[in-house]
C-alpha cells in the first residue's frame, strides 16, 4: 500500500453529526480566542453584535480571560501576555 505524503490531512471515514458539529463548535471556539489575543496584542477592540443594542466595540483587555480559558481547556499553547 503506497504511503500518503507527508503533506496529507487524514480525515476518519465516518463522523457522525453530533462528532462533527462538536468538532466544529471547538474550532469556532479556538478562532474566537485567537482573535480576541490578536486584537489584545495590536489594541484593537473586538466589534461584537449584541441583540437590541447592535454593533458594540468590546475592549480586548476585557475578553482576554475568558479566551485564555477556552485556549487552556483546548490545550493550546497560551501566547505570553505582559503579566506571564
Amino acid at each position: 500500500m503506497p504511503k500518503a505524503p507527508a503533506t496529507a490531512v487524514e480525515e476518519p471515514l465516518m463522523m457522525t453529526p453530533e462528532e462533527e458539529s462538536r468538532r466544529s463548535l471547538r474550532a469556532m471556539r479556538r478562532a474566537y480566542a485567537r482573535v480576541v489575543l490578536e486584537n489584545k496584542a495590536l489594541g484593537l477592540p473586538v466589534i461584537q453584535w449584541r441583540e437590541g443594542r447592535g454593533v458594540v466595540k468590546v475592549p480586548a483587555e476585557q475578553l482576554e480571560p475568558f479566551a485564555r480559558r477556552i485556549l487552556e481547556v483546548d490545550g493550546d499553547p497560551l501566547p505570553r501576555g505582559r503579566g506571564a
